[in-house]
C-alpha cells in the first residue's frame, strides 16, 4: 500500500510576528492576443490566418489550462491566455497552433505578465451607493469598534437590513476586494437578510471545531464555549476571558467533526456580481463561501488569498520566551484535501482587480442585466 505525505499549511499561524505562509498564487494574463471560442475549442488570428489552438503547455511540454474566461473593458465575455501560478517559472506557456487552411502546425511561446492586485485605500464595514443606476455595496472589513453587545447587535442589524434591501435590485455589485476578514456573523446576517435563510455552515469544507483549548501550563486555561461565543464581539470575549483565566477544571483537547455539505443552491432571482481579489481572506473568504451558495451569483476578479484552513484565530504568549503565538481554533479541510491556503476561491471571470468594477458595470450595461426582471 502506498501512502502519500500531505502537510497542512496555515496562513493564520505565526510566532512572534513571523508568519509561515503557503506560496501565494497569482494571475498572469495577456490581453493582446485574444482566443475566440469556436465549437468546443479556440481559434486565434495570427499573421493574417486563422489558427486552431491544439494545446497549451508549460516549457517542459506538460499540458496546462492556459486559456481563462474574462471580461473586456467593453464588458464583453471573452477569453485570454492566462495562468494561475505560484512562481514565475510557470508564467511562460507555449500555444500549439494549427493553420485551419493548410493544416500546418507551429509553436508560439507566450510570456504572461503578472496582473497587478492594487491595495485598497479604505476598509468600510458597509457602504452603499449607485453608479449608472446599479447598486454597489462595498464591505472590506468585519472589524469594528464595539464596546458592548448592544453596539455589535446594531451592526448585525445593519448587515441584515442591507441584505434585505439588496433583494430590491435586479442586479447588485458586491465589492469584496481587499476584504480583511473579522466577524463572520456580519456576513451571515447579510445572507439571512438577502436569502431569508442562513447559508450552510460549510461551503466546500469539512469543518472541525476545537471544542476546548487547554493551556493550563501556560497560565491561560480557559473554556472555548465561554470565550468563543459567536454572538459576541472581541471586547466582550475579553471580558468573559478575564472571568475564566486559570479555570480550575479545564477541558481536554478534542476535535468534533461537522460534515455539513451544500446539497442545493439557495434560490435567488437577483443577479449578484461579487468582486474578489487576492487581498480578500479569512472571514472575507467565509462570506464568499456563503455567497457561492446563491443562484445567479457571478464572481469576477482573481482568486482570493487563501487564509481559511483555520479560523477563530487567537494569540497566546509563551511563558518563558515571551513570544506570542497566533493560532486558529477551527480547522477547515476540503473534502479532497486539496490546498486552499495561498490558492483561495477562484472567480468565474478572471479580470484585473484594478478594473473589475468598471468592467462589471460595462458588462451589466452591455447585456442589459439591470432591466426589470
Amino acid at each position: 500500500m502506498e501512502f502519500r505525505k500531505r502537510s497542512i499549511v496555515d496562513n493564520h499561524f505565526g510566532i512572534h510576528n513571523v508568519p509561515f505562509r503557503a506560496p501565494g498564487h497569482w494571475l498572469y494574463m495577456r490581453e493582446d492576443l485574444v482566443p475566440r471560442r469556436e465549437g468546443d475549442g479556440f481559434v486565434v488570428e495570427l499573421d493574417g490566418a486563422t489558427h486552431r489552438v491544439i494545446d497549451t503547455t508549460l516549457p517542459d511540454g506538460t499540458s496546462v489550462n492556459g486559456i481563462l474566461p474574462t471580461l473586456t473593458r467593453d464588458g464583453e465575455i471573452a477569453w485570454a491566455f492566462a495562468r494561475l501560478a505560484s512562481d514565475t517559472m510557470t508564467t511562460r506557456i507555449t500555444a500549439i497552433l494549427e493553420n485551419i487552411e493548410t493544416g500546418q502546425r507551429r509553436s508560439l511561446d507566450l510570456s504572461l505578465p503578472w496582473v497587478e492586485n492594487p491595495a485598497q485605500t479604505s476598509f468600510p464595514l458597509l457602504e452603499t451607493r449607485e453608479e449608472g443606476g446599479v447598486k454597489i455595496m462595498t464591505t472590506r472589513s468585519m472589524v469594528g469598534e464595539w464596546s458592548d453587545e448592544r453596539g455589535f447587535q446594531e451592526t448585525l442589524d445593519d448587515f441584515f437590513r442591507a441584505g434585505r434591501e439588496a433583494r430590491e435590485s435586479p442586479v447588485l455589485v458586491l465589492d469584496l476586494r481587499g476584504h480583511g476578514g473579522g466577524f463572520i456573523q456580519l456576513g451571515y446576517a447579510w445572507m439571512r437578510g438577502f436569502a431569508g435563510r442562513g447559508p450552510a455552515p460549510e461551503m466546500a469544507f469539512m469543518s472541525y471545531t476545537l471544542g476546548s483549548l487547554s493551556m493550563v501550563e501556560f497560565g491561560l486555561g480557559y473554556r472555548s464555549d465561554v470565550l468563543f461565543d459567536p454572538a459576541l464581539p472581541q471586547p466582550v470575549w475579553e471580558m468573559r476571558l478575564s472571568e475564566r483565566l486559570r479555570d480550575p477544571d479545564p477541558q481536554p483537547r478534542w476535535l468534533s467533526p461537522d460534515f455539513g455539505h451544500l446539497r442545493e443552491l439557495i434560490p435567488s432571482d437577483n443577479i449578484i456580481i461579487v468582486l474578489i481579489d487576492n487581498n480578500a481572506g479569512s472571514s472575507g473568504e467565509v462570506f464568499i463561501g456563503y455567497l457561492r451558495q446563491l443562484e445567479n451569483a457571478l464572481f469576477v476578479g482573481t482568486n482570493t488569498r487563501g487564509v481559511l484552513v483555520t479560523g477563530g484565530a487567537i494569540g497566546v504568549r509563551l511563558p518563558y520566551s515571551g513570544f506570542e503565538v497566533r493560532l486558529g481554533t477551527t480547522l477547515n479541510l476540503r473534502p479532497d484535501f486539496s490546498q486552499f491556503e495561498g490558492v483561495g476561491f477562484l472567480p468565474d471571470l478572471w479580470v484585473p482587480p484594478g478594473e473589475s468594477l468598471e468592467r462589471a458595470l460595462a458588462f451589466i450595461e452591455r447585456y442589459g442585466l439591470n432591466s426589470a426582471r
